[in-house]
């Protein structure tokens, strides 16, 4: 089959209604437990809300939408993992990953250099990925409610951080490059 086809097929089963030239794709709450895999030849896309589905993984599929701005995961209880292939989305400006059963981050999220907020409140994360610290836009990142214990020793290059939340994690301590977030306005 090829694309237009396959489309018809998703739009039919799923009840909804996606053009190949598509920038926004919205399959929250269709009862996935995986993504379908046409919605990685939508070389349009710039949003894509997964939301409140069932999914475990995303697959590697995911750097082919090089035009991704968005991508909502939230409410994924079983999700474990993002791919490494997140690394690949340049044009991702947010990261919406709350709900799910993440125990970490890719370590190539540092090369999403227009990533501007990262959200992933209730999840399982011990640790966020140094790499992190390379992303130079970043202006909100919101992990409360996960198993953090420390936070990397760069933080402080994130130079753009306005707000940083944390609340409820296992931290004792927070590194004293923390000092240069001179733009943080609520921690």
């Amino acid at each position: 089959m090829g694309l237009a086809e396959d489309l018809a097929e998703l739009n039919s089963s799923l009840d909804v209604d996606i053009e190949e030239d598509a920038t926004e794709v919205d399959l929250e709450g269709k009862g996935l437990q995986e993504v379908p895999a046409v919605v990685f030849a939508l070389g349009a896309v710039e949003t894509l809300v997964l939301d409140d589905n069932s999914l475990t993984a995303i697959p590697d599929d995911l750097g082919r939408l090089t035009s991704l701005v968005e991508l909502h995961v939230r409410n994924n209880k079983r999700l474990a993992i993002l791919p490494e292939a997140l690394g690949q989305l340049r044009a991702l400006e947010g990261l919406f990953a709350e709900g799910n059963a993440l125990a970490a981050l890719p370590s190539t999220i540092g090369s999403c250099a227009a990533l501007k907020g990262v959200m992933v409140v209730r999840n399982a994360l011990r640790e966020l990925p140094p790499s992190l610290c390379a992303c130079s836009q970043l202006e909100g990142l919101y992990a409360d409610e996960n198993r953090l214990g420390a936070l990397p020793p760069a933080l402080g290059d994130l130079r753009a951080l306005t707000e940083l939340s944390l609340r409820n994690n296992a931290l004792s301590e927070l590194p004293a490059s923390i000092g240069q977030l001179v733009q943080l306005r609520e921690l």
